[in-house]
């Protein structure tokens, strides 16, 4: 070979012009191996390529005369490795600031490299590429901060000295985050959060969407919204267990992903959880034993339950012939404030994070708000309280103002006349009117149409929001005849004022159909007491009712 380039600049230069000991490169563009100049006696200057450095590919390499060298330097063939492709992943900020929400980046993951040789050029934005040493990644896999706005990842350049398959895999770009929908992040136990594309109910994910799209969370969606990064929204939300028809519609219109049964079902029975972390994590106070319910399938082994903690981990083998399984893990409290890692037959179930049960956590009851002459006052609907105030309400000594609750708890009120068979139902659902969705209340309309039928006293009524309280009170079949007789009369202008606001509501006769305006004093008390009346005229009838109760008090005179 009696050409060779220069290792700095690549010029061409000829083996009679050269130099001896400078640094030189194969000219064939296949090869640029290392060569050397080689002058002597009887043969003329040429170059060579340097021991170990040249491949029989090269159609300027030449075996030596050592057979057994030349043969141990033909190519062997390669082993099939496995290269995991380019994946995104989002990380959340370590040490978030007491109060604020936590914030956090989009990370793309290059895979380890099965070969030192080469350099690669990675784009981690628009205007921005990172060149990588294949030695570096040889080492393992290399994560970056990627700009959220990025359409699309990938190698923009690779070096000719790269293997094939590495090559094959860096070069396929994939998607970044889709501007146009909802992007699902899995919530793991790992740093990085890989981005998912099948959802299960019963488990927890990132959803990151652009801020600028309208996008709202359903109300019966839990959810913790994280900060927002470069206009792009991030909230951790937690599906729950039974599968909820407005849910799974609101991820596919905006998400573009559907949700499937898990194979394998779990719960805490014991001690419960009290908060969500942000990181995934389902909080509890310390305990010497945590109570698991599992469910199986039924298809294949039950397998075996992992509980970490630190460094130490109980494996509990799981029989095959249950589907139900309930498992107590004991001798824990050693854990401190240490996280507890459980997986099931080597599948990642839960973080649990043991944490004192903190002051400060807001109660999530549901509060009830009455008003009387004394001004306004509020009790949870599971204590006395509350059941002292629904009583004054229903005998007309207080109103009913409002109904307050997180927007994920659902009650209902029922109502029905008394002795009768079938139930009138309405639907209670806390509206948010806020964006932290800590704290709901009912709209006007349910209240109105609560406060009207706790004042008709000829209907059974029921308010329940489950666990979280409730209050009922049977109807009479008709007006008690001693609240009649204790009523001996009208004043004018109060009589006037409840015709007046009848014929507001649209009511002109009573339930006999007799005319408002022929009733007598008790008749007509009668009708107002089961007048419906709509919201903007609710504070017309609590000033009647009022005035009733205080005419009352002075004994009834004209």
């Amino acid at each position: 070979m009696y050409w060779a380039a220069e290792r700095r600049g690549g010029k061409r230069v000829h083996a009679e012009s050269a130099t001896k000991g400078r640094a030189y490169r194969c000219p064939n563009p296949r090869c640029n191996a290392e060569v050397f100049l080689r002058s002597g006696r009887w043969r003329a200057d040429h170059f060579a390529h340097m021991p170990g450095q040249g491949k029989p590919e090269c159609e300027d390499f030449h075996y030596t005369d050592d057979l057994a060298r030349a043969v141990s330097m033909l190519p062997t063939p390669r082993e099939i490795v496995h290269i995991d492709p380019l994946h995104l992943s989002i990380e959340l900020e370590p040490l978030p600031h007491k109060g604020m929400p936590a914030k956090w980046r989009l990370r793309l993951t290059v895979p380890k490299s099965p070969d030192v040789h080469g350099q690669i050029s990675i784009d981690l934005s628009d205007r921005d590429s990172r060149r990588i040493n294949l030695s570096k990644l040889a080492l393992g896999p290399e994560t970056y901060t990627v700009a959220l706005d990025t359409l699309e990842f990938g190698a923009n350049w690779v070096s000719h000295d790269v293997l094939p398959e590495y090559r094959e895999v860096v070069r396929n770009r994939i998607a970044g985050l889709d501007p146009g929908m909802g992007n699902a992040f899995e919530a793991c136990r790992s740093k990085l959060k890989p981005r998912t594309y099948s959802l299960f109910w019963g488990e927890s994910y990132y959803l990151s969407w652009k801020a600028d799209r309208a996008m709202s969370l359903p109300g019966s969606l839990a959810a913790k919204p994280l900060a927002q990064m470069d206009g792009w929204n991030c909230a951790l939300v937690a599906l729950p267990h039974d599968s909820d028809a407005e849910i799974e519609a609101w991820l596919d219109e905006h998400c573009g992903l559907t949700v499937a049964r898990p194979t394998r079902d779990w719960a805490i029975l014991h001690p419960a959880p009290y908060a969500l972390g942000e990181d995934g994590d389902l909080y509890i106070p310390p305990n010497d034993c945590v109570i698991l319910a599992l469910k199986s399938s039924g298809v294949g082994p039950a397998g075996a339950l992992t509980c970490s903690v630190g460094r130490s981990s109980i494996v509990t083998e799981l029989d095959d012939a249950e589907r139900q399984h309930l498992i107590a893990v004991e001798d824990i409290s050693k854990a401190g404030a240490q996280n507890i890692y459980l997986s099931w037959d080597g599948s990642y179930v839960a973080t649990l994070a043991t944490k004192a049960y903190p002051l400060d956590v807001p109660d999530h009851a549901v509060l009830v708000t009455c008003e009387g002459q004394n001004g306004r006052v509020q009790a949870g609907l599971h204590a006395a309280a509350a059941q002292a105030l629904l009583a004054d309400v229903r005998q007309g000594r207080l109103s009913l103002i409002d109904v307050s609750g997180h927007p994920l708890l659902r009650g209902t009120f029922r109502y029905r006349q008394a002795n009768a068979m079938d139930w009138d139902e309405l639907p209670l659902n806390f509206l948010s009117p806020s964006a932290d969705m800590r704290r709901g209340l009912l709209g006007e309309g349910l209240i109105g149409q609560i406060n009207a039928a706790f004042g008709d006293t000829c209907l059974d009524i029921e308010l329940t929001f489950g666990p979280f309280g409730g209050f009922q009170c049977a109807g009479n079949l008709k007006p008690a005849a001693q609240s009649q007789q204790a009523i001996l009369s009208v004043p004018r202008a109060l009589r006037a004022r409840i015709e007046w606001l009848s014929r507001a509501c649209r009511s002109y006769s009573d339930r006999h159909h007799r005319p408002i305006g022929t009733l007598d004093a008790p008749s007509l008390l009668e009708h107002f007491a089961q007048l419906r009346v709509p919201t903007n005229l609710l504070s017309h009838q609590r000033s009647i009712g009022k005035e009733l109760r205080m005419n009352q008090l002075r004994g009834g005179h004209e």
